[in-house]
């Protein structure tokens, strides 16, 4: 098992890790090793982490269950000297993303069976180990990667003898692809856990209601009297009945998108015909009795737009929806962000009710 994160968050690290640790069974152990990396790239602030992990789980880091690892620096290339790769700009956010990862595969290619990542802040239902021992046992179908859980690249399970073929895909396509899209086009046979996910994200919930929050943030939207900014709607997902696309994007509280074929990759995208400056993004999902939301999906903010590939790229900011929906202003954040030229909404997990999109307020 592997926890791997963007920044940080100690406290999310200790709800993970906790979980793994108390809803495994002690035969669990036998089975499998936690490792979490550390990709901040400050050495003061991996060492302090990396001691207090050590302090918490000592018993487990002497057994080896827990191992911490950390790769420099001056380990990655120099990808400052790459303005372009393909002809697109860049991501160094991206490519540090990937060329991350592709350390981390390589380091778990050899420890045990099977690898999955989950991220900081997910939580392990109980007898995880066994559930995932049991369906890999009985499944009759040949497979390279199994879905356990929504988020990307989290929660798939591969061969670790595979590793090293995706994280030389990683290195190959570090600044072009987001890992979940490279997972995509190195499996063929990818088969999905028919239950509940066993790994789930463990939010921090508000005191209001799921109601209540999302009155509130659409009554504070409407406020703002601006129209969204001319655009043109792309999704791969089919429409039912008249419910198209673009009435999700109208601002028109009463009309909707709505399709009953949603699949792990859907993706509805807004491509704005010029260069935007926005200082927020509101995207609400669902009926108001929680009915068809996306149970599991990213919002992201790109400056590029391929046609070819119909993926918002360079990207600037992403999102996770929660209950539903996303706030680009939740806990108060009120970054403005400029030159964005598209915004994508992606499904990263199966769901089996149908997806209501309602509204997306791009307010600049």
């Amino acid at each position: 098992m592997t926890t791997s994160s963007l920044e940080m968050d100690i406290q999310s690290l200790w709800t993970t890790v906790d979980s793994l640790v108390s809803n495994g069974d002690y035969l669990d152990r036998n089975f499998f090793v936690i490792v979490i990396f550390l990709n901040n790239q400050d050495p003061l602030e991996v060492k302090r982490t990396a001691r207090l992990v050590y302090e918490r789980y000592k018993d487990l880091c002497d057994e080896g269950i827990v191992q911490i690892i950390h790769f420099p620096n001056n380990t990655h290339p120099e990808i400052d000297h790459y303005p372009k790769i393909s002809g697109h700009v860049l991501d160094l956010s991206l490519a540090k993303i990937n060329l991350d990862r592709s350390f981390l595969y390589l380091y778990c290619s050899s420890i045990s069976r099977y690898f999955i990542e989950i991220g900081i802040g997910e939580t392990a239902m109980v007898h995880y180990g066994l559930r995932i021992k049991d369906f890999i046992d009985k499944t009759k179908k040949s497979f390279n990667q199994i879905q356990f859980a929504g988020g990307g690249s989290m929660g798939i399970l591969f061969p670790s003898k595979d590793a090293k073929s995706v994280a030389k895909l990683l290195r190959t396509f570090f600044g072009e692809l987001p890992t979940h899209k490279i997972l995509q086009k190195y499996s063929k046979q990818r088969l999905l856990y028919d239950k509940k996910a066993i790994f789930l994200y463990k939010e921090r919930v508000p005191n209001k209601s799921k109601e209540e929050i999302r009155h509130d943030v659409i009554k504070s939207v409407l406020a703002d009297k601006s129209s969204n900014p001319v655009a043109d709607i792309f999704t791969d997902m089919p429409t039912y009945e008249e419910n198209f696309p673009h009435n999700a994007y109208d601002r028109d509280d009463f009309t909707y998108f709505w399709t009953s074929v949603i699949d792990i990759g859907s993706y509805f995208l807004v491509v704005f015909r010029d260069l935007q400056q926005i200082s927020r993004v509101v995207v609400t999902t669902g009926n108001y009795i929680n009915k068809d939301q996306l149970l599991s999906g990213t919002l992201r903010i790109g400056r590029m737009f391929s046609r070819i590939t119909k993926d918002c790229d360079s990207i600037i900011q992403q999102w996770v929806f929660v209950d539903g929906m996303v706030d680009s202003n939740d806990n108060k954040n009120h970054t403005s962000f400029s030159g964005v030229k598209c915004l994508g909404i992606e499904v990263t997990s199966r769901q089996h009710d149908w997806l209501m999109i309602r509204d997306i307020f791009v307010i600049p």
